[in-house]
This record gives C-alpha cells, structure tokens and sequence, in this order.
C-alpha cells in the first residue's frame, strides 16, 4: 500500500505565513516598519531638505494604506499574502533606494 507523499515543511513556501496565515503579522510589521522608515524619511527632510525625502515618507504611508486594503478586501489565501508580502517587500526596496538617492544627493 503506497503512502501519500507528506508536504515538506521545510520548503520556503510551505511556510504558515505564505500560506494559511491571516495576514495580520503582515500589517503590523508593515505599520511599524511604516513609522520607522516615514520618521526617518521626515527627518532627513528636515534636516537635508529633500523632496525626495518626502516622496519617500508618501510611498511609505501608500504601501501601508495598500496593506490595510489588501488585509480587509481581499479572501483569506494565497493571494491576499502574497499582495501583503510584495507590499510590505516593496516598502523595505524603495525605502531603500530613495534614501541612497537623498545621501547621494545631500
């Protein structure tokens, strides 16, 4: 009698957080990660006085409200983990690039 093969737990996306998650680790790492980065965005603003600064804190504070969208709109799933993933990755990303580009440019 032949055996079902068992899900490998250990696989990246057999991961509880991709996959039966309700999303809502997703959001408040998002919102925390969403102070912390808009605080630092504000203040090289004031500091630096760089509009780039600012479009930073604004797509910080979109990819936020985007997650909280995504959180209560979207069927518990895949789908809706994915978009509060790519998220929350994307506002780590540009965060990232557009505070090389406001040092660059200071």
């Amino acid at each position: 009698m032949a055996d079902t093969p068992q899900p490998d737990p250990t696989r990246v996306r057999a991961q509880p957080q991709l996959t039966t998650a309700s999303g809502t680790v997703w959001v408040v790492m998002g919102l925390i990660t969403s102070v912390l980065v808009g605080g630092m965005f504000v203040a090289l603003w004031a500091r630096l006085d760089s509009s780039v600064a600012l479009v930073g804190a604004a797509i910080a504070a979109a990819l936020t409200l985007g997650m909280l969208v995504a959180r209560f709109a979207v069927r518990p799933g895949r789908l809706r983990l994915a978009l509060l993933a790519a998220a929350f990755l994307t506002m780590i990303a540009s965060s990232l690039v557009l505070v090389l580009a406001v040092t660059a440019g200071a």
